[in-house]
């Protein structure tokens, strides 16, 4: 029965043709889907690990006072605001002998941890499909008072994975059929366009993941050049997806205070050619929690939304607006001028121009499944607290702590106020203000 049917498929040179064409389109397509699968699998792992990385540091840096001062609710506040996170596993804070002091399953508070890491460093615990676990370390003047453990699972990953696989195989088999009917009508023709398809695809495979395959025509062949065209492009669609998770605020859409850093060091290499002044302002809302109490989370998001359309109003496009935490946002203007008395004028301008649009009503609606629309009207200020620099004459943790210092400076001044950052004055004692 084998033999009769090889003997049939290779009776002419026709169907040999046929049929070497269309193992050797399915054998290059199968290894492209292949390697594209491997390769978005090790690029979304990557930044997963990167967001897990930056998501623990943030938790560390923020829960330090709490946890220098063992407030357990303050921890167990910053670790609840986690809950919601894409894929998240796990987040606990622990002291130095490996006691859960907050956890986002409250149940396993005041349990214990045995495989802390040694070195007081960052460090991935473990990277695979299934979890990635980090731990960073709860720094206080210089020494180590703790760790945070962020754990995010992979079920984001293995979906995307599973469709990558998917639309492989469906696109192989367009291919398998179209290759074989086009190579049997017009072989010649057939052998130059796949060739065509062919070198795109060993492009991608070496990285030129932008170029895609032009042929003319509605034939078989034009049309394997669109489906895999249309791979491709939903290949690109689901890594900026991945980007746009590592980069960017759910919520609000805003930069995270990863490309925060990363547009902050290009400010400041910016400032350093021109010799122009930038500004940071470090905005914290002074009555966002009563609505979240009242109203529920949902209400405090549609704030929040609002809140990053009206900062993003105030500044210029070159201007960066982030949200770094819960109710925290950054703002960052560049290239004011050279001389220090206007920058500061110029940036104590869009400050007060940003606290009077914050301090403006609020009429949010409601939209229920089944009920008729609500509006919530409130009020909420801003404190904001305002450093300038220049060149890289201060790290970007100093620059984000004395604007932090300066909005605590705003709050003691009885908040919604502009505080610039004074050297000569003591930061304040974080412990003592609630945001």
């Amino acid at each position: 029965m084998f033999s009769t049917i090889l003997s049939w498929l290779t009776g002419t040179l026709r169907r040999q043709l046929t049929v070497g064409m269309t193992l050797i389109a399915t054998a290059i397509l199968l290894l492209f889907v292949v390697d594209t699968t491997r390769r978005e699998q090790a690029y979304v792992l990557e930044l997963q690990s990167g967001q897990a990385t930056e998501l623990a540091q943030s938790v560390a840096h923020s829960s330090a006072v709490w946890l220098a001062s063992r407030d357990l609710a303050g921890l167990q506040e910053i670790v609840g605001g986690l809950v919601g996170f894409p894929d998240l596993r796990h987040a606990m804070v622990l002291d130095l002998r490996g006691q859960v002091l907050a956890h986002s399953d409250e149940a396993r508070r005041g349990q214990y941890l045995t495989d802390l890491p040694q070195a007081t460093t960052t460090q991935i615990l473990q990277r695979n499909n299934l979890l990635i676990d980090v731990a960073s370390p709860v720094v206080m003047a210089g020494q180590t008072i703790g760790w945070v453990r962020i754990g995010l699972g992979g079920d984001a990953l293995k979906a995307k994975l599973a469709q990558v696989r998917r639309n492989g195989l469906i696109y192989v088999l367009i291919a398998v059929a179209c290759s074989a009917l086009f190579a049997a009508m017009v072989a010649n023709a057939l052998t130059r366009r796949l060739r065509t398809i062919q070198q795109v695809a060993d492009a991608i495979q070496t990285g030129d993941t932008g170029l895609r395959v032009h042929l003319s025509g509605n034939d078989e062949a034009a049309q394997l050049g669109r489906q895999f065209n249309a791979m491709l492009d939903s290949l690109a669609q689901q890594r900026e997806a991945v980007r746009q998770l590592a980069f960017y605020d759910p919520l609000t859409g805003l930069p995270n205070r990863r490309m925060l850093d990363d547009r902050l060091n290009q400010a400041m290499a910016t400032s350093k050619r021109s010799g122009l002044f930038g500004a940071l302002m470090f905005l914290d809302l002074d009555n966002f929690k009563p609505l979240n109490d009242t109203h529920g989370h949902g209400v405090g998001d549609l704030l929040l939304i609002e809140v990053a359309k009206r900062l993003t109003d105030c500044v210029r496009e070159v201007d960066t607006v982030a949200r770094i935490g819960g109710d925290e946002f950054v703002v960052m203007l560049s290239e004011l001028d050279a001389d220090k008395a206007k920058s500061t004028e110029q940036a104590a301008g869009v400050a007060e121009k940003v606290r009077l649009s914050l301090a403006a009503p609020y009429r949010l609606t409601v939209t229920q499944p089944g009920e008729s629309d609500t509006t919530v009207e409130h009020h909420c200020t801003a404190s904001i607290g305002v450093v300038l620099f220049i060149n890289h004459e201060a790290s970007q943790i100093d620059l984000m702590k004395w604007a932090d210092a300066a909005m605590y400076q705003a709050k003691d001044a009885g908040r919604n106020v502009v505080r610039f950052y004074d050297s000569h004055l003591p930061d304040n004692d974080r412990s003592n203000h609630a945001h």
